[in-house]
């Protein structure tokens, strides 16, 4: 039996078991799969990471955004190993639940770098991206989208709250901003008598 093939006999199935894990609300198998030290590197289909303490909450919060996984396929289109490394690239055949909306299929292009640690394959590496359709573009949407905010509290009666969020979702494109605030700089600068009295 050749390197690659004694590495995917004790390795594919529970990466399998693990994907199809999480696709139904449960991490742990993944994060069990997953090496501790660095390097370690995530390229998500929606969420991207480096390091462990980076990594496991996007693990989290994937954990509590899917569910209900009818089905989780995994083509195989090239693998190898030698020594203390391997890899898998894959098609990633997925149907189900993000957010409690209905299950959509869609499709990850996946290369995931495995390192031995003590003996045992771990990942250090994934890299996925959805192939493109629809469904893919609406995982990622929904896996980037703020949690939901209950609107109707703060309109004076449901039907003023549901004309007016309908007007704004309608034509609503959601923006996902990193990075320090420019806020600070547009600010107006105080008086200069208050300056002074500031620093009295």
């Amino acid at each position: 039996m050749s390197e690659t093939d004694a590495f995917l006999e004790t390795t594919m199935a529970r990466y399998r078991d693990a994907e199809t894990a999480l696709h139904n609300g449960d991490a742990a198998p993944r994060k069990a799969s997953w090496a501790r030290a660095d390097p370690v590197t995530l390229l998500g289909a929606a969420l991207s990471a480096t390091g462990w303490d980076e990594i496991e909450p996007i693990f989290d919060r994937l954990q509590a955004s899917f569910s209900t996984c009818t089905s989780s396929e995994h083509e195989v289109i090239a693998a190898g190993a030698s020594g203390d490394l391997a890899y898998i690239v894959a098609f990633e055949h997925t149907t189900a639940s993000v957010n409690g909306s209905p299950s959509l299929p869609y499709t990850l292009r996946a290369t995931t770098v495995f390192r031995r640690d003590d003996g045992e394959w771990k990942v250090v590496h994934r890299h996925a991206d959805p192939v493109a359709s629809e469904n893919a573009a609406e995982l990622v949407q929904r896996l980037v989208a703020p949690p939901a905010v209950d609107w109707y509290p703060l309109f004076p009666n449901p039907v003023v709250a549901e004309s007016v969020l309908d007007r704004l979702i309608n034509t609503a494109h959601h923006l996902h901003l990193d990075g320090r605030s420019y806020r600070p700089k547009k600010r107006p600068s105080p008086p200069a008598a208050e300056k002074g009295a500031a620093t009295e």
